[in-house]
């Protein structure tokens, strides 16, 4: 049930949140476009705040699809990474964030949800996937079986997409080993369908962003 009249509360968030959701343990996560993310009780008080962005992304102050172009520029790669959406996915410990410069991260769970900040640059609780096809713009999930995860997203393209880990404990322990990238374990998009029990799915819907 809604209190009414509602409580208004001051947030961490410098940009506007990407997404907002809860955890099967009643916690709210709201993730800001910027890669801030505030860990919310169900009682709307903030439990903590932290950074799950490395600085590798684009400026806020342009719109949607003007970051995107600047994506491809240089010179931006000192501002934030654009978030697009994320989904919790608690049968796996992960949380799975879409950005603008065409990549999937899986966060650890734990590690989200907690107050803890402390972590190494280098031991970042998170794997990559990049350079795919197009920028996800909206994430939601399946459990087909019990470790057999479907990811869906809608593109910029116009595109639905299909993700299918048939064996996803296996897949995220063997990404932990993959190359790191400033500090992420990252893997291409082309080479993560070659080398891991996976299959994906994608076709046209129509010319504007899904």
């Amino acid at each position: 049930s809604f209190l009414i009249p509602a409580n208004n509360h001051k947030t961490p968030h410098r940009y506007p949140c990407s997404t907002i959701v809860l955890s099967a343990d009643h916690q709210y996560l709201a993730l800001g476009s910027d890669g801030t993310i505030s860990v919310w009780t169900i009682n709307g008080e903030l439990k903590s705040t932290k950074s799950i962005s490395s600085n590798a992304g684009i400026s806020q102050t342009l719109t949607a699809k003007e970051r995107l172009e600047k994506g491809k520029d240089a010179q931006t790669r000192s501002q934030p990474k654009w978030i697009t959406d994320c989904q919790i996915i608690p049968e796996f410990n992960k949380v799975v964030i879409s950005t603008g410069d065409r990549e999937l991260q899986f966060w650890d769970q734990t590690y989200c949800l907690s107050t803890s900040r402390e972590v190494k640059p280098n031991d970042l609780p998170c794997t990559q996937i990049s350079s795919l096809d197009s920028a996800p713009i909206k994430l939601n999930y399946g459990i087909p079986s019990p470790d057999e995860l479907l990811l869906v997203y809608g593109d910029t393209e116009g595109c639905i997409n299909i993700l299918i880990f048939f064996a996803a404990r296996e897949i995220f322990r063997l990404l932990t080993n993959v190359e790191r990238r400033k500090g992420i374990p990252t893997i291409s998009f082309d080479r993560f369908l070659d080398s891991y029990k996976c299959d994906y799915v994608r076709w046209k819907v129509h010319r504007e962003w899904i």
